[in-house]
């Protein structure tokens, strides 16, 4: 699996299985389909990123011995089987590797059991993250993200692969590929955003069609309020919220 993880930091968008529309949607409950939707979205991206920064980060400022370090040139490696100084458990590893216009993240079967909220987000206990993310560009409003990772949170649902690519420029994003569940998957599709609205399609045996609004100034990974419908059994959901003045 490392060396797959390796490989794919050059040759990532060729790396992912292609997601099949084989995925019984309409069968899912509310809260499933909302993790599908925030993974199609590359939510858990900005998670798993956040998180490997945050590890970073603590371990070069505090010399923290959990998770052990190596760093070569512009790679940092976290070896972990062990808890660190706020007593979160950690087992795994991760790669970071950082250029000037590019990153990449590479992660190998690593966990977090954090039941205090002092590294992955408070309404978590654990995180489990597996797979290659890769950026190009700011992170702001010109950049590239290509995602192949799987990410299962606090074990109450079964693990999510984010197999994405999202494309923005000018605040104007595009998504492509899709999101599987137990190996069962719906493709994105009629993907549009600009500034803080967004529409798109996951379609796997049927369709679910998905309308978000951004409330904070654009943040692509910023929270947002969502509405989705599935067309063809008249079923609705999510959380709409009021659109404040900017």
């Amino acid at each position: 699996m490392y060396l797959r993880l390796l490989v794919c930091t050059f040759l990532i968008s060729g790396c992912a299985d292609e997601i099949q529309p084989t995925l019984e949607l309409d069968e899912l409950d509310d809260a499933t389909l909302l993790r599908l939707i925030g993974a199609s979205t590359g939510r858990d991206a900005r998670m798993a990123m956040d998180v490997a920064t945050r590890l970073l980060q603590s371990t070069i400022d505090v010399e923290d011995t959990c998770p052990t370090l190596h760093r070569v040139g512009r790679t940092s490696i976290m070896f972990s089987d062990c808890k660190n100084r706020f007593g979160v458990g950690l087992s795994g590893a991760i790669r970071i590797s950082q250029w000037t216009s590019r990153s990449t993240f590479e992660f190998l079967d690593f966990t977090i059991d954090d039941p205090e909220g002092d590294v992955i987000p408070n309404f978590m206990r654990s995180m489990s993250i597996d797979g290659s993310i890769s950026v190009s560009g700011d992170l702001t409003s010109d950049f590239r993200l290509t995602t192949d990772v799987v990410v299962e949170l606090d074990g109450r649902q079964p693990p999510i692969r984010s197999a994405i690519v999202m494309a923005c420029q000018e605040g104007r994003c595009g998504l492509s590929d899709g999101v599987e569940l137990e190996g069962n998957g719906a493709v994105i599709e009629n993907a549009n955003s600009v500034g803080r609205e967004s529409s798109w399609t996951l379609r796997g045996v049927s369709r679910l069609e998905v309308a978000a609004f951004k409330p904070a100034p654009f943040n692509l990974f910023g929270d947002f309020c969502v509405a989705w419908q599935i067309p063809d059994s008249g079923r609705s959901g999510g959380s709409p919220c009021p659109r404040s003045p900017d």
